[in-house]
């Protein structure tokens, strides 16, 4: 979290002639864990709201400025390899908790409770399709950056869709929010193909506005998140399938 910020951070340093050790003395600590701070993966927001303030600038404008790497992107996945993961679902699945919900091992193993030797071979196959990149201690870096979407091609579209539907009605029947906070709209629109295509690039514009603002607030971690699934497709037939058991009244 935080790393795209942080070359940010040295091009201020350098500019406003501020060096590890004199930013150190600023903040209370010695050069050599400001170094340290620079190169180690991850850092606490205090930490960085303290750089940015000494820096004379704030968290949100080093956001703004690495808003080049927040754009929303497509991820495909190559017809050969959704062939491969057509004949293991359960392997769709583990990719969805690294690449989407961002679990990590561990947390799979605790939340699942599958055998470690399970879950490891399920990593290796994904390894091995160059869907993830499977590194020493158990860490894992997904292909592909936050925001994205997945883009709806291939052997595996029709999977995705039952999947994400199964998803959605649990959703609404696990939540616990009042109606008038329930996220769930439908409606049933008849529109022209020009009128559908100005749908679809509108909401385009708006997930990667979204996406971006959920990229800021997930990197900010101040406050609870939640997320939103969104899904639109053409009403192929009616949502009424059957009428044989309606009962006359009279």
């Amino acid at each position: 979290m935080y790393t795209d910020i942080k070359p940010i951070l040295k091009k201020i340093m350098s500019e406003k002639g501020v060096t590890y050790r004199a930013l150190g003395q600023k903040i209370g600590i010695s050069e050599s864990g400001v170094k340290k701070f620079f190169q180690a993966d991850d850092c606490s927001l205090s930490r960085l709201e303290q750089i940015a303030a000494v820096l004379e600038t704030d968290v949100l404008n080093l956001l703004a400025q690495a808003k080049e790497g927040t754009e929303l992107q497509e991820i495909e996945i190559d017809p050969k390899t959704q062939r491969q993961l057509e004949k293991h679902p359960q392997l769709i699945h583990l990719y969805w908790l690294l690449l989407v919900e961002e679990m990590s091992p561990d947390e799979i193993l605790n939340r699942y409770g599958i055998s470690k030797s399970a879950l490891y071979k399920g990593l290796s196959e994904l390894d091995r399709l160059k869907l993830i990149f499977w590194k020493v201690g158990d860490r894992i870096s997904v292909i592909g950056e936050r925001p994205f979407v997945v883009k709806p091609s291939g052997p595996l579209v029709k999977y995705w869709i039952r999947q994400f539907s199964d998803s959605i009605l649990g959703d609404f029947e696990q939540s616990d929010a009042p109606n008038e906070d329930l996220l769930l709209t439908q409606r049933f629109l008849y529109l022209k193909k020009q009128s559908i295509k100005d749908l679809k690039r509108r909401l385009e514009e708006l997930v990667r506005d979204f996406g971006e603002i959920s990229l800021k607030e997930k990197r900010l971690g101040k406050g609870r998140t939640t997320g939103v699934r969104l899904h639109v497709s053409y009403a192929v037939g009616s949502v009424v399938s059957d009428l044989s058991k309606l009962k006359s009244s009279t």
